[in-house]
């Protein structure tokens, strides 16, 4: 019997897509300004101004509540996060642990990070740890675990603390890199790099037809009304551009591209279930669903190392690539796969570093839980790309 695995299945033709954030904004503080801040309403208010770096905004409107106790842990973790963007180490802290005290669990690894930039690296591992008792799937928090246990050169703890993680059933995220990292001896090196296996992961195919469908896909974000500057909350660095929810856009470009890509994806999965030693599968979700965006960086704009926690696959198709790149530099303009470094430059025999030059119509499928960035292309021409994930259906609309 064929197995086939999960299949990723695109939104229905004609769905509309989600409101851009930039005219929720407005309908929400009048809602709000008409009708007091509800908890769904101030949860919802708060999301919006915070994905909109209006950080100075939205402190206003919510710190007030922080004394009252009238704030949910939600809005609490918004506040937190928007004072650290702010410097307001102090402040962030403060909203951090509210809301970690009203239960929710998200805000510890962010208040572990409010508490390493103030210098309490003891408080911060120890929110951190909390973070991940009550979450094992709590990436932010398992980065800051990581990144100390590496510096302390404990790599035995750490072992022992990505052990009980998958224990409890989780794979992807920082976890790959963080156990790979771990691994010492010879029999944990040998169990990450069969855990690991890129040769069979990391896969990359052309997507060129029908004639014409870089170049359309190229102009449809170029030209696209919701193309924005790069987010400073994102990883991306430098020049550039980026345009978020595209997985619903309907512009013949990228439906097409859309499609082409839920069929490479649906065979990429399929021919990995005979894999049924990994993890990847192990973990793989029921039903699967995609979350999209688009990029288009110049000159300095790139990737700093990062993964994509909320995916299980993720994926990126290269629309346009410089015609000028230095052929004397191989990293120019190239991807890099290796494990999340923590801070530091790091090697591990169990995980080779991979670079990949891309070229248009490139598409490259990896799972999410591998650790890349790319190199900037130092020309003025636009490297244009829709990376996308691959996510748990029902983890769609949150991703």
């Amino acid at each position: 019997m064929t197995i086939t695995g999960p299949t990723l299945a695109l939104a229905a033709p004609g769905v509309r897509p989600p409101l851009a954030f930039e005219k929720l904004a407005p309908l929400l503080i009048e809602a709000a300004d008409r009708g007091g801040l509800r908890p769904g309403l101030a949860e919802q208010l708060a999301g919006v101004l915070f994905r909109l770096e209006r950080w100075r905004d939205l402190i206003d409107r919510f710190a007030p509540l922080l004394a009252s106790g009238a704030a949910s842990g939600p809005v609490l973790e918004f506040v937190g996060r928007a004072a650290m963007e702010c410097g307001d180490l102090e402040l962030a802290q403060d909203a951090l642990r509210k809301a970690v005290a009203a239960g929710h669990a998200r805000a510890f690894g962010p208040l572990g990070q409010a508490q390493l930039r103030l210098g309490r690296a003891d408080d911060a591992f120890a929110s951190a740890l909390g973070g991940l008792d009550a979450d094992p799937a709590d990436a932010p928090s398992l980065a800051i675990v990581a990144r100390r246990l590496l510096e302390s050169d404990d790599r035995d703890r750490l072992w022992t603390i990505c052990e009980g993680l998958r224990a409890r059933g989780v794979w992807g995220g920082y976890l790959p890199s963080a156990m790979t990292l771990a691994a010492a001896t010879p029999d944990r090196i040998r169990q990450m790099a069969a855990a690991i296996d890129w040769p069979a992961w990391l896969h990359a195919e052309r997507l060129d037809t029908p004639d014409g469908l870089a170049q359309g896909v190229a102009a449809e974000i170029l030209s696209h009304p919701n193309l924005r500057a790069l987010p400073s909350v994102r990883s991306t660095l430098g020049a550039g551009l980026r345009v978020e929810g595209l997985e619903a856009d309907v512009r013949p470009g990228l439906a097409t591209l859309h499609q082409q890509i839920a069929a490479s994806v649906n065979r990429y999965v399929a021919e990995r279930q005979r894999l049924v030693d990994s993890p990847m599968i192990a973990t793989q979700p029921a039903a699967l669903a995609l979350v999209s965006w688009g990029l288009a960086v110049t000159q300095d704009g790139h990737e700093d190392w990062h993964v994509h926690p909320s995916g299980w696959l993720s994926g990126v198709y290269y629309a346009a690539t410089p015609r000028d790149l230095d052929p004397s530099d191989d990293l120019c303009g190239a991807i890099k796969f290796a494990p999340f470094p923590f801070g530091a430059p790091r090697r591990h025999p169990a995980w080779t570093h991979q670079i990949v030059q891309p070229q248009q119509g490139t598409l490259l499928l990896f799972p999410s839980g591998f650790g890349h960035r790319t190199f900037p292309t130092r020309s003025s021409e636009p490297r244009i790309c829709v990376a996308f994930d691959v996510v748990p259906r029902s983890a769609a609309g949150a991703a």
